[in-house]
């Protein structure tokens, strides 16, 4: 196609999509987050590499009703900038570096929260795929959510903040949502997911999963908490407890997950009949802001899951973020993940990143 037929394709289409946008609240937004990677495993290869951490792009609006009602709606995609064979972002440290994305193939990697819905004085009503109740809270946590360093990718946080699926899942499918409005400071919501069966004969139990929670924030405090269960049968939940506090420039962070066997388990369950539910999960995290930067450290720590041999496992991080503006970042740091099981065998990993919101 001739340049100057292509270049005026594409300015009617962005002047089509400013002239819709004048006319309805219709945002356009993403971010671009890319480390450099160095990994040591014990007994492994060592490698650097570059990766692509939850980098996406997304439009989302609303439609005024009247009478204090709104149609909602959001479509985000994830996309790796990088080309590569992987993207992080909702992983755990002992799978760090793996991925289904091959050399070459289309950035975009797949959808992530995409959903319509109303909202007005009594909360909100959403449709779609979106992040369970369970999940939504674990960003408040990890002041580097979605970095190299997110605290999924470093096993600080169960797997049920990541993934996506229609049995407990961080990201459900097929899924209806319900947040309520803010009365003083307390919310509540709750995520119902329709399983991906059909009529299958082998789906005639009613299987549906499902989180419920409730937070309450007040200035610097913030306390969450939040239940989830895959409704399969035998071991099939988990819930956690958590929070936050600001003081000045420092602030503290903290979540401890009780595992009713979905952690241990895995997702989606694989029935009645399990009975381990011993892979609990503590995390405690620190930030301190000196101007533009911000120093973090956290440490977090898996329980053994006697039904499975020892599991135990232990996780800390130092990292360091230097914000260029409110919408530009650069951040450096290590994170060790090391596992008694295998006599305390250790992955050290060090990145330096940059990301961009728009």
């Amino acid at each position: 196609m001739d340049k100057k037929i292509l270049s005026t394709a594409i300015a009617g289409v962005l002047a089509g999509s400013m002239a819709f946008a004048a006319n309805a609240d219709v945002t356009l937004y993403g971010q671009i987050d890319v480390s450099m990677d160095s990994v040591d495993i014990d007994g492994a290869d060592d490698d650097i590499t570059m990766n692509s951490n939850a980098s996406r792009l997304g439009v989302k609006g609303s439609e005024d009703l009247g009478n204090g009602l709104s149609a909602i709606f959001q479509l985000e995609y994830e996309v790796n900038v990088t080309g590569g064979n992987n993207t992080n972002g909702g992983g755990n440290g002992t799978n760090f570096g793996t991925g289904t994305q091959s050399e070459g193939a289309t950035n975009i990697t797949g959808g992530r929260d995409q959903w319509v819905g109303l909202k007005g004085g009594f909360g909100k009503v959403r449709f779609g795929t979106m992040s369970t109740q369970y999940k939504s809270t674990g960003s408040s946590v990890d002041p580097l959510w979605d970095t190299a360093f997110d605290t999924r990718n470093t096993s600080m946080q169960s797997s049920l903040h990541g993934g996506s699926g229609a049995n407990g899942q961080g990201r459900a499918t097929k899924t209806v949502g319900y947040d309520t409005a803010d009365f003083n400071g307390l919310s509540a919501g709750a995520t119902y997911s329709f399983d991906n069966c059909g009529a299958a004969a082998s789906c005639a139990n009613d299987d549906d999963s499902y989180s419920l929670g409730a937070k309450y924030k007040n200035g610097p405090a913030l306390v969450f908490v939040d239940y989830v269960t895959s409704d399969q049968g035998g071991d099939d939940d988990a819930w956690k407890i958590g929070g936050s506090y600001s003081f000045g420039d420092a602030a503290l962070y903290a979540q401890y997950e009780v595992d009713g066997g979905l952690i241990a388990n895995g997702v989606p369950g694989s029935g009645a009949g399990l009975s381990n539910d011993g892979a609990d999960l503590w995390m405690l995290g620190g930030s301190y802001t000196m101007g533009n930067a911000m120093l973090v450290a956290q440490f977090a720590q898996g329980d053994d899951d006697s039904a499975a041999g020892n599991t135990e496992y232990d996780s800390w991080t130092l990292a360091g973020v230097y914000n260029f503006s409110k919408r530009t970042k650069t951040y450096v740091g290590f994170n060790q993940y090391s596992e008694d099981a295998t006599g305390g065998a250790e992955l050290d990993h060090f990145a330096v990143g940059m990301a961009h919101k728009f």
